[in-house]
């Protein structure tokens, strides 16, 4: 007895044919570039407009001969008013009177005395003054200041007046002094 023959399996499928992948496009040709566009033609420039004639210059009009103003009549003047009785009244500052102004002067003018600038010392002194006379101390430096340059007329007239103007001054005596001095 013959063994049976073991039958085969059966052959086993083909194997599965796998999935192919999706077909890939052919490459897509790209577009050549667009060409730039052409350039734009400019207007020819515009011609410069001519020349406008200047009209020729107007002659100066003679001045106006302005009319004689009529003469006013005449009028009487009034009388004189009589001077009201004098009141007793403290001195009034005078007219311009600029104190800050005269300090800052009378400051320079004796820098310049004690500099040696005789002139310009008197010339500051003066202009201190000039700003308000009411600054008594400027009438010493500028008697000095004339002393200096030799000039003892007025010199001797503003140490009088700074005597007079304050007669009670711790420096009155030397002033006084100087002013003897002065007058050989």
């Amino acid at each position: 007895p013959a063994a049976p023959e073991k039958a085969e399996p059966p052959p086993a499928p083909p194997p599965a044919a796998k999935a192919s992948p999706k077909p890939v496009p052919p490459p897509v040709a790209k577009a050549p570039p667009k060409p730039a566009p052409p350039p734009v033609a400019k207007a020819p420039p515009k011609p410069a407009p001519p020349p406008v004639a200047k009209a020729p210059p107007k002659p100066a009009l003679p001045p106006v001969a302005k009319p004689p103003k009529p003469a006013l009549p005449a009028v009487a003047k009034a009388p004189a008013k009589t001077p009201a009785p004098a009141v007793a009244k403290a001195p009034a500052a005078p007219a311009g009177r600029d104190p800050a102004r005269a300090a800052q002067l009378y400051a320079d003018a004796t820098r310049a005395f004690v500099g040696g600038n005789f002139s310009e010392s008197v010339r500051a002194y003066q202009a201190a003054l000039k700003a308000d006379s009411s600054l008594t101390k400027a009438y010493r430096g500028l008697g000095m200041s004339y002393a200096k340059l030799g000039s003892k007329g007025p010199a001797a007239k503003a140490l009088r007046e700074y005597l007079r103007r304050a007669p009670k001054a711790a420096d009155a005596p030397m002033i006084a002094q100087r002013l003897s001095e002065l007058s050989k």
